[in-house]
């Protein structure tokens, strides 16, 4: 989804609601800081007569508050907030009372120890005392309680193990502290943004619309805390992303928990301790009863097994590890459960009922045709043997590392399979960090060291680039070029030299990171204006809100470590606005190295991550395909595996086409027209050993077919309810579903439509929305006659030769989304209702 289109959507809700606001409340919109000027440029174009203001300060929050007071009722009220500014906050620090107190090393009496003074008996130390109940906070390390030490104090909020007294409060920054010789400060400490407006202005925020929420998937970080406290502060929130989902169950949770009342209810893990009731007339303290506040990893592990896939990896170890058994020489190890990427049909079921699927193509407009393309580049013969020779030497280190339990190399390893590939003009060293078995300090230690291949010469991969960019601006098309290496090993200047010297047309400029995010938007333009048709930069620069419409090609020279990253930047130029006609985006890689691996993963794994928004079989960038952690994770997996790679560019299509998936996948996700037919479910055909017996002068006699009663003695359709029951169902535990099918067959004797559909609305057994539909089919299922003719069909005699197997005919055909087709008035239809 574009900005614009965003922005209007944002405006088109805050118009709606206007009228179920009170007078004084307002609309707060979250943004990354770049995207804020965009944001109130677009609103004011669209709503002329709403009130827009530009919060950067606390004291600008509090005046916009005020003056919405005095403003009439049918006026929008909206305030614009960078993102950075809900997330700062007071710092915090130990807060105990720290006394001298004297200790004794020895009894007195006792002979002095060997080393020590009798002066030396009596020393003093300094304790922490709780400021309520004033006993002394102890530490427990290696199972010994001592008094706490101030680090321990410092890493983490500690509280009173007597009376749970939180021993930890906010502080003041170095700014606003007291001067010296001042007695108050001159300047209010930073408070935190939602703490503030929801003491000073509470029941006063409407509307929270949060941009870019995708940033905020992970609660353990400044974001993901930040846009909680928010979403519960305000009374509707929007929140707005073009990637929520990375194909894990896990990058969803946080979102939910913030947005869903039902998961915070199923999952909760917040809030803070639950004390016991205190007794009247004893002075004890209360004890703990309950604590979740810190037991959001158990809630996130119960969303990932109902939600989503967990795995578990089973490893058989060789004789030659350490760990084997003496006697059998291999031993088995269970590794804990693992995410795996996918999604279950019930996250689906979950977010159906708040969540709106919107994409470019839904507003009927004409869009440019979109492509994505996967570029080999064979490297050169000197660089390949190189790189083949390194990589062998690292991969033999690497497993006499893991043979000694070490399994820190692989970073190192990654780094360097996805970096020297790219810049064999310098010289490169593979150092590994070894941790010192008794001092703990780490030591370098320099595993391999390559030689620099030439700075005058121009390698394969950078040819490509200069091929292909030389192409492109021949047909009017300017270019952006992606980087990953862009700190401590830039390769951009070089590169751009390059493009300078080998083509005339190239006006580069590089994009770096020093530049101001609310200024990058104005500095491209004015590059533009200069004439600029090659910009070199890191994606991370312009993966949100920047719209690189002047630039229908873009060029990924190195492969990024996050995905959702790759793919927000790999839409800059695909916009409502687009004056070309072609947008293109090009992964170069080279072949045979753990580049080929990366795209191979990401182009693999597009289809879980799309499963949620419905872009089944279409192609695109969002994940990988395997592995349990990540991009990075999957990668370290594929180090070692002598696999047979597949073609990237064999995986990557054009973006209107519809790719080819699996039946099981369609069967499952796309619309599916099912016609039901009891006595044409199966198709028997002649058996090779009836017709073996029949030759043989055996008769054979038709059995009829068992059918089960009802209460009152009528037959009931058994197989036509199951087999409806199979198309229709969301259950992906198989012994749970035997159980509620079960169920739900008893209830089919003598029950009611309204009461089926109470019964699959509470055990969620289909998609929301369809319960009355699927109970009426059942009644009408349940009611039908069956048909009498008997289930064996009678052979023939005949010398045939082998008789082919008995086949199931196939009463359904998986239709491909989006459908097209018209839909017979008679036949069932099953959707999922994505927008």
């Amino acid at each position: 989804m574009g900005g614009s289109a965003a922005v209007s959507i944002a405006s088109g809700i805050v118009k709606a609601m206007t009228n179920d606001m009170r007078p004084d409340q307002v609309v707060l919109i979250v943004a990354p800081p770049h995207l804020i000027e965009k944001w109130k440029r677009e609103l004011a174009s669209i709503a002329p007569k709403a009130v827009i203001e530009r919060l950067d300060r606390h004291e600008a929050v509090k005046s916009f508050l005020q003056r919405a007071e005095t403003l009439p009722a049918n006026v929008p009220k909206i305030g614009l907030i960078k993102r950075d500014l809900t997330k700062l906050g007071c710092a915090w620090e130990p807060s105990v009372a720290w006394r001298t107190e004297a200790v004794a090393l020895w009894r007195h009496g006792t002979p002095v120890p060997h080393g020590y003074l009798p002066n030396h008996r009596i020393r003093r130390e300094r304790v922490p005392k709780c400021p309520h109940c004033g006993n002394t906070v102890m530490q427990e390390k290696k199972g010994v309680s001592a008094p706490a030490s101030q680090s321990w104090l410092e890493g983490g909020k500690r509280s009173c193990a007597v009376c749970n007294t939180p021993l930890w409060g906010e502080s003041r920054d170095r700014g606003s502290q007291p001067k010296p010789g001042e007695k108050y400060a001159t300047k209010n400490p930073r408070y935190r943004l939602d703490e503030y407006i929801k003491r000073m202005f509470p029941d006063r925020v409407y509307l929270l619309i949060w941009d870019e929420v995708h940033e905020a998937q992970h609660s353990d970080t400044g974001n993901g805390e930040s846009f909680a406290r928010m979403a519960g502060m305000a009374k509707k929130v929007l929140a707005m992303t073009g990637t929520p989902f990375n194909g894990r169950a896990s990058s969803i949770f946080n979102l939910e928990y913030a947005l869903n009342p039902r998961v915070r209810e199923r999952y909760n893990w917040g809030g803070g301790k639950r004390l016991a009731r205190k007794q009247r007339g004893t002075r004890a303290f209360q004890e703990v009863i309950s604590e979740s506040a810190n037991q959001r990893g158990r809630a996130e592990s119960r969303w990932v097994s109902e939600m989503g896939v967990r795995e578990q990896v089973v490893e058989e170890r060789p004789s030659y590890d350490r760990d084997t058994g003496a006697y059998t020489g291999t031993s088995t190890y269970e590794r804990p459960y693992e995410e795996a990427p996918g999604i279950s049909p019930l996250l689906v079921a979950e977010v159906l009922d708040h969540a709106i699927f919107f994409s470019l193509g839904d507003l009927g407009k004409a869009l440019p045709h979109y492509e994505e393309i996967a570029l080999p580049v064979e490297l050169d013969p000197d660089v390949y043997a190189e790189y083949d020779r390194t990589r062998q030497r690292l991969k033999d280190y690497l497993i006499q590392r893991r043979w000694e339990g070490d399994t820190t190399f692989r970073g190192a390893y990654l780094q360097w399979s996805m970096g020297w590939v790219n810049a064999p003009f310098r010289p490169y060293e593979v150092i590994h960090n070894l941790k010192h078995p008794i001092t703990g300090a780490k030591e370098p230690y320099t595993v391999a060291s390559i030689p620099s291949y030439g700075e005058d010469r121009i390698f394969a991969k950078e040819q490509a680039l200069i091929d292909l960019v030389r192409d492109e601006l021949a047909a009017d098309r300017p270019c952006v070029i992606y980087f990953r290496q862009t700190a401590t090993r830039d390769i951009q200047p070089r590169l751009e030299k390059l493009l300078r010297e080998h083509i005339p047309l190239a006006r580069t400029f590089i994009l770096s990171n020093t530049v101001d995010a609310e200024r990058r938007e104005a500095v491209i333009e004015r590059e533009i204006a200069k004439g600029t048709n090659v910009v070199l930069c890191n994606p991370e620069l312009v993966k949100t809100g920047l719209d690189l419409i002047h630039f229908p090609t873009l060029i990924f020279f190195e492969i990024v470590f996050n995905l959702s990253t790759m793919m927000q930047a790999a839409a800059r130029s695909y916009r409502l606005n687009q004056t070309h006609a072609h947008c293109k985006v090009v992964y170069l890689f080279a072949e045979g190295t753990m580049e080929q691996t990366a795209v191979q993963l990401m182009s693999r794994k597009q289809r879980a991550a799309k499963l949620l928004t419905g872009d089944i079989g279409l192609t695109g960038l969002d994940a990988l395909t395997e592995g349990e952690g990540g991009f990075e994770e999957a990668l370290l997996e594929a180090i070692g595996r002598d696999e047979t790679l597949l073609d990237p560019t064999e995986l990557f299509k054009a973006e209107a086409k519809v790719g080819e998936i699996d039946q099981e996948d369609a069967a499952y996700w796309n619309v599916e027209e099912v016609t039901l037919a009891a006595e044409a479910m199966v198709a028997d055909k002649p058996d090779a050993l009836i017709a073996a017996a029949l030759e043989m002068g055996a008769t054979i006699s038709p059995i009829k077919s068992v059918e089960q009663r009802m209460a009152d003695g009528a037959l009931r359709p058994v197989e036509a309810i199951t087999a409806y029951l199979e198309t229709v169902h969301i259950f992906t535990d198989e012994t749970l579903w035997t159980q509620r099918r079960g169920e739900l067959l008893a209830l089919l004797d003598g029950g009611t439509a309204d009461g089926i559909a109470a019964w699959l609305t509470e055990q969620h057994v289909v998609f929301p929305g369809f319960e009355r539909e699927v109970a009426g089919k059942l009644v009408a299922l349940a009611s039908a006659q069956p048909d009498s003719t008997p289930a064996l069909h009678i052979v023939t005699p005949t010398r045939a030769t082998a008789a082919p197997k008995r086949e199931r005919k196939q009463v359904r055909e998986p239709l491909v989304f989006p459908r097209h087709e018209t839909v017979p008035d008679e036949a069932f239809t099953q959707q999922m209702a994505l927008f």
